[in-house]
Order: structure tokens, then C-alpha cells, then sequence
């Protein structure tokens, strides 16, 4: 088990993460609809990568962001060969919640991404102007609405067209990150997408987001690859390029 006192896991405790990390092909999910175009994942928020991201987020275990460096680099290359990006921005927290916390995770998170993938991290274009409540102390219709009017871009940030990955923890309703990718949008952003760490509700091709109906697709069945890099790529190339990155 987990000794969050120690700075390290035991190999049950990697072998019980190893064997959460989705295969390449159900990471991505494609929504139909919204700000955001496309989901990346790596794990399903349960078990030991909701003990882990818990403990990153309320308890200050700054560290435990190490156990997922490996998985994320993998993922981020993975994307960025099949998707060109020309920034990458976290979702922020307010001021208040980054003081309590001591450090922003999501903003690290984007680092290693950007690092990995030479792509500049823009930590600070957008801001989180209005305090919200604690989407995890909150029903799921409340937080579709908690989130409203949180976001707000930068007067001199330079988005026009910028394909922008936008980084989280956690996807759980979608309603922050979408808001998040509404005001990169509506500041003149050409395409937003998505990677957290873990999301919920796998599994469910179907369900509401963030106050839409909308679509969403775990396995596409492309039988061609895609010369488009805009489009939803196909399941071959992204086992393909899971070979590749994991070499």
C-alpha cells in the first residue's frame, strides 16, 4: 500500500498504475461538439491514479508527480507527431487556491509537456478572474455551473489561429476545461484539445458535457490514415506511433 510519509511507491503500488494506463487507441476521445475538439487521457480516475492525483492535489505530495512523468512524455510525443501545437497552456488556479496548495500541479504537468515536446507553455496568458467552489465538493449539475465566467485571456496575449493543448489533472463533467477553451476561443485561438492525466466516465460514448449533448468516441474504426492533421486519426496510427515513442 501507499505510505504517502515515504518518497517513493512500492512495486505493487506501479504494478496496480502500470495496469490502470489506458491502451493508446481508447486515450482519445472526439467531441462533436464544444470548444474543445479533442480528449487525451492516460488513466481512468480510479484506484491508485485517483489516490495518487488526491494526494498531488490536497495533500502537497509534490513528488508523486514523478510516478506519472514517464506515461505523460509517451503520451505528449505520441499527440504532438500526430497534431501540430503552437502552445500549451494549464488550466490556472486563483491566487488563493495556489497559496493553499504551496504549488500548482497542472502548471508542472504542462512543463514536462512542453519540455518534452519543444512547445512553448504559456502558464500565465490564461486567468482564473473569478473563485469558484471546489468542483469535488459540489453534485454533478452544480458543477456544470460553477465555472461560468471563471476564465478570461490576457489583453495582450497573441492567440489569433494558435492550435493550442490545453493541460489538466482531472476530467470529470468537463465543464471547467470547456469554459477554460471557450475564453481561449473567443480570444481568437484556431483549435483547442485537451490532455489530463485520468478522466472519468469511461466507457460511455454518450452523456451530457458541460451543459451539451454531445458525442464522444473511445475506438474509431478508420480503416485509412489520415493525411490531415486536423482530422481524428485513426486507430492504426496511433498504435503505430505508440510503437514508435515507446522505442
Amino acid at each position: 500500500m501507499l505510505d504517502i510519509q515515504e518518497k517513493h511507491l512500492c512495486q505493487n503500488c506501479h504494478a496496480h498504475l502500470s495496469g490502470l494506463k489506458l491502451p493508446a487507441i481508447a486515450r482519445l476521445l472526439e467531441s462533436s461538439a464544444g470548444p474543445i475538439h479533442e480528449i487525451w487521457s492516460l488513466y481512468p480516475y480510479d484506484g491508485m491514479a485517483k489516490k495518487l492525483i488526491g494526494e498531488i492535489k490536497f495533500s502537497s505530495k509534490r513528488w508523486l508527480l514523478s510516478v506519472f512523468t514517464a506515461d505523460l512524455k509517451e503520451t505528449a510525443l505520441m499527440l504532438t507527431a500526430l497534431k501540430s501545437y503552437d502552445l500549451v497552456i494549464p488550466i490556472p488556479m486563483d491566487r488563493s487556491k495556489r497559496i493553499q496548495r504551496e504549488f500548482h500541479a497542472v502548471h508542472l504537468l504542462a512543463k514536462t509537456v512542453s519540455s518534452t515536446c519543444s512547445i512553448p507553455c504559456l502558464a500565465h496568458v490564461l486567468i482564473k478572474h473569478r473563485r469558484t467552489l471546489a468542483q469535488s465538493a459540489l453534485t454533478r449539475e452544480e458543477r456544470l455551473v460553477n465555472p461560468q465566467g471563471a476564465f478570461k485571456v490576457r489583453k495582450d496575449a497573441r492567440l489569433k489561429n494558435a492550435r493550442v493543448l490545453l493541460i489538466d489533472d482531472v476530467l470529470t463533467t468537463g465543464a471547467t476545461t470547456q469554459e477554460a477553451a471557450r475564453a481561449l476561443k473567443t480570444a481568437g485561438a484556431g483549435r483547442v484539445d485537451l490532455l489530463t492525466l485520468a478522466r472519468t466516465e469511461l466507457g460511455n460514448p454518450s452523456r451530457s458535457f458541460a451543459g451539451h449533448s454531445e458525442s464522444f468516441v473511445c475506438h474509431p474504426e478508420r480503416s485509412e490514415v489520415s493525411q490531415n492533421r486536423d482530422a481524428f486519426p485513426p486507430q492504426d496510427e496511433i498504435m503505430l506511433l505508440e510503437k514508435r515513442v515507446q522505442k
